[in-house]
């Protein structure tokens, strides 16, 4: 098979759990921001934990857990929607490019990330990229387990056990992962064989064209989580923010940055 999509198979994430009202009282303070979206923009909303009045600021702007408290005061503030992330995606190997995705495809594990020869180079999750051999007789590492995880996930290898050694079963595995790919079943896979990012991916900008030699850039990626960021102004008493909140089930919030 050409360059056709490979079907995953992966468990939808369940939504974050609910968290209870507590019952302490929030008053106003510059410090805690919830940002919210409506037609003019961004609004900017202040609450205050009394207990934790007399905490020392931080003007790091780091991301921290979603808070719920009781409305007290508004600011409004322009803001960018935008989406968490950026990665580039290579493409390894030799050959030469013959399929790649559009702008704004989401890219999730299992599926396509681009296309060399007319085979299909498929997505795994992971934080480190293959960068050896994974065969039979190798020594154990990070990078088997890695690709273990992956196997596992997208339904290889009824009998692969997930651990850091590479075994007959991990060879099994990968030569379901190669028929599925189009390719000849070796039970090895070479480091260009796949993509590995962090997590889901959407294409913003194509770097390649096809007919391109592989192993330079193929598309610059966002990560799928919505992000807001907020400037604001550093006489502004919403200069310290740096609470978060949740919109819905579709959009979240994970920062806000002053400028």
């Amino acid at each position: 098979m050409l360059d056709s999509a490979i079907a995953p198979l992966v468990s939808e994430e369940s939504p974050p759990p609910q968290r209870r009202r507590g019952g302490r009282r929030r008053t106003l303070l510059a410090g805690t921001a919830v940002l919210a979206i409506g037609g003019a923009g961004v609004a900017v909303y202040a609450l205050r934990d009394d207990k934790e009045a007399n905490h020392e600021t931080d003007t790091t702007l780091p991301t921290v857990a979603v808070i719920r408290g009781a409305l007290a005061s508004t600011t409004e503030a322009d803001g960018t929607l935008g989406y968490a992330g950026s990665y580039t995606v290579l493409a390894g190997g030799g050959g030469r490019v013959t399929w790649l995705p559009q702008a704004g495809d989401v890219i999730r594990r299992g599926h396509q990330a681009y296309g060399v020869d007319g085979h299909r180079v498929p997505l795994f999750y992971g934080s480190m990229p293959f960068w050896r051999e994974l065969q039979q007789g190798m020594s154990d590492g990070y990078d088997v387990l890695e690709l273990e995880r992956n196997l596992k996930a997208l339904g290889y290898g009824d009998n692969l056990a997930v651990d850091r050694t590479f075994t007959w079963a991990t060879a099994e595995a990968v030569g379901g992962l190669q028929k599925a790919q189009g390719v000849t079943r070796t039970g090895t896979l070479a480091p260009g064989s796949v993509v590995v990012q962090p997590g889901a991916i959407q294409v913003k900008t194509l770097q390649a064209a096809l007919g391109d030699g592989a192993g330079g850039a193929a598309y610059e990626a966002t990560g799928t989580q919505r992000r807001v960021t907020v400037s604001l102004l550093h006489e502004d008493d919403f200069f310290h923010n740096r609470q978060v909140v949740s919109l819905g089930d579709t959009l979240h919030l994970d920062s806000a940055q002053a400028h």
